[in-house]
């Protein structure tokens, strides 16, 4: 099985899992709903794309914060 994660869309189109994943996974997280609408996730890492939600979001993207949703992220897109 070959599993590809390719959040901004640049080597393959998910018609927008990744976003969804990562909404669902930062809602868990915090508790609260959190929305990706608006930020940009193209050319950059799954970490800045989550330290981009989590601000877009008025929630101060700590490193635990940073790891706890790379982590939910991973185990959301695992469970699609």
């Amino acid at each position: 099985m070959l599993l590809l994660f390719d959040i901004d869309g640049t080597l393959l189109n998910g018609n927008g899992i990744g976003r969804r994943c990562v909404e669902a996974a930062l809602t868990e997280v915090v508790g609260r709903p959190v929305s990706a609408e608006g930020v940009p996730f193209s050319g950059k890492t799954d970490p800045q794309c989550l330290r981009d939600v989590y601000t877009a979001n008025n929630i101060e993207a700590t490193d635990t914060l940073i790891a706890e949703g790379r982590d939910r992220y991973v185990a959301t897109m695992h469970a699609m």
